[in-house]
């Protein structure tokens, strides 16, 4: 008889809010609530050779689910696919700094 376990891992709860403000000097204050932890980035476009690009710089150091990072490029390309530089996108292959960047550019906001 074959025995599988298996070991329960934390995965963190898929539901998000955001909240961003209007554009003062091409600069947006964004907030991203996950799973009861929020973090604020100030969010600016910027230039990109294809795409879309923005940058997203934390308000405080420490925060977010990565403290040591203080903030990440997020790349949107309908071709390419799009990107972020974070510890999620890069092992797991989506985060929720493109997911919310992408949500708020599809409609229309950025």
């Amino acid at each position: 008889m074959n025995t599988l376990t298996t070991t329960s891992r934390k995965v963190k709860p898929s539901i998000r809010s955001l909240r961003i403000s209007d554009a003062v000097n091409g600069v947006r204050a964004l907030v991203i609530t996950q799973g009861g932890e929020r973090t604020g980035y100030m969010l600016k476009e910027i230039p990109v050779d294809f795409g879309r690009g923005f940058r997203l710089d934390k308000y405080a150091a420490g925060q977010g689910s990565d403290p040591t990072e203080g903030g990440y490029d997020v790349h949107l390309d309908e071709q390419l696919g799009d990107s972020c530089t974070c510890k999620g996108h890069t092992y797991k292959g989506k985060c929720k700094h493109a997911d919310a960047v992408r949500f708020l550019a599809g409609r229309g906001t950025l």
